[in-house]
């Protein structure tokens, strides 16, 4: 209810940031570029007028038929009001050309769903909650093998899964 009574117009959306898969060894560089890319990104002026707040988490899949990781974010964005949302079309050339690569990354967005039956307060808990669920998944039965897991346990050492920023780090200040 504190989100809430700072902006009355806040709405929520779901976005979801990929990259390419990556080998094991290369996933600590991956995951450095997806950081400064998400910081070039926050920083352009059409997502500073629009976004008053977020709270991004890091998941990491695994497949084993190729041996690769996919590394990639779901962020909940707080939109100050309608009028400023950001198309998908619009993330997706910002993100790409945010990271520096040379291929179209794959962007979602989408606004992000509660229950019916509760009320705008808990919509937003719900939503912070969804995106918090995301970290790391890899089904250790999938075949990983011990020098995979070994680049993960490197990759992630010292590393923050979850970050927040605007008024959602605000009020976790509070």
């Amino acid at each position: 209810s504190t989100i809430l009574n700072m902006d009355e117009n806040i709405n929520v959306a779901m976005l979801t940031l990929t990259v390419k898969n990556c080998q094991p060894e290369e996933l600590a560089s991956t995951l450095d570029m997806m950081q400064h890319g998400w910081a070039k990104l926050y920083k352009r002026r059409p997502v500073q007028k629009a976004v008053s707040g977020y709270a991004r988490t890091l998941e990491i899949t695994y497949n084993p038929n190729t041996g690769t990781y996919h590394p990639h974010y779901h962020v909940l964005l707080m939109y100050k009001d309608r009028d400023t949302y950001i198309s998908q079309l619009d993330w997706a050339m910002w993100w790409s050309l945010s990271l520096d690569v040379n291929y179209g990354a794959i962007v979602d967005i989408r606004q992000a769903y509660c229950k019916e039956d509760v009320d705008d307060a808990e919509s937003y808990i719900h939503a912070i909650a969804e995106c918090s669920k995301y970290v790391t998944t890899v089904d250790i039965r999938a075949g990983v093998s011990a020098e995979a897991l070994a680049h993960l346990a490197l990759a992630l050492s010292g590393r923050r899964t979850i970050y927040y920023g605007g008024i959602i780090k605000k009020v976790r200040a509070e």
